[in-house]
């Protein structure tokens, strides 16, 4: 015999409106009070936890519930990128595809312009890095900024 008697994803109406009432993000209310709102004792949606599934499906209605809030959201945001708040601001450009974050390694990658295809080729067959000599004992704090075929930050101008 199973240690529920009710099977996962199979809701009553009140077990229904509970989960509704959880999902919600804004009704900050007790269990007790949602409870006595559609009328069972609050260990009653403690038990009603427990039952395999419930948390999916309050999950789920949730993730609806929010996805419906998307258009105010977008507006809100786009309301204070205009106010001038700079992360609402960076937010909106990254979504609009006009802002990407530049990754250490792109300024990095920047000191293999000043190589030549001779330097690059022989940088490639070694197995060197930009910040070690490459191979074995290229990442140790000795091996750090000892490679030789690459020009130093300092020389170059670039950020590290």
């Amino acid at each position: 015999m199973t240690k529920y008697k009710q099977l996962p994803g199979v809701w009553s109406p009140r077990q229904l409106k509970m989960q509704e009432l959880l999902a919600n993000p804004f009704d900050a209310r007790t269990i007790a009070e949602k409870a006595k709102e559609i009328g069972v004792a609050d260990n009653t949606v403690y038990k009603w936890k427990r039952i395999p599934g419930w948390r999916d499906s309050v999950f789920e209605i949730a993730r609806k519930w929010i996805g419906d809030k998307a258009p105010t959201v977008l507006k809100s945001l786009c309301d204070k990128a205009v106010e001038g708040d700079p992360a609402c601001i960076k937010m909106y450009l990254e979504m609009i595809g006009k802002y990407t974050q530049k990754s250490e390694l792109e300024i990095r990658a920047g000191r293999l312009e000043n190589l030549s295809d001779e330097q690059l080729k022989e940088i490639i067959e070694r197995g060197a890095n930009i910040e070690g000599g490459g191979g074995r004992g290229a990442f140790t704090p000795e091996a750090r900024g000892s490679n030789k075929l690459l020009p130093s930050p300092q020389d170059t101008g670039a950020i590290s």
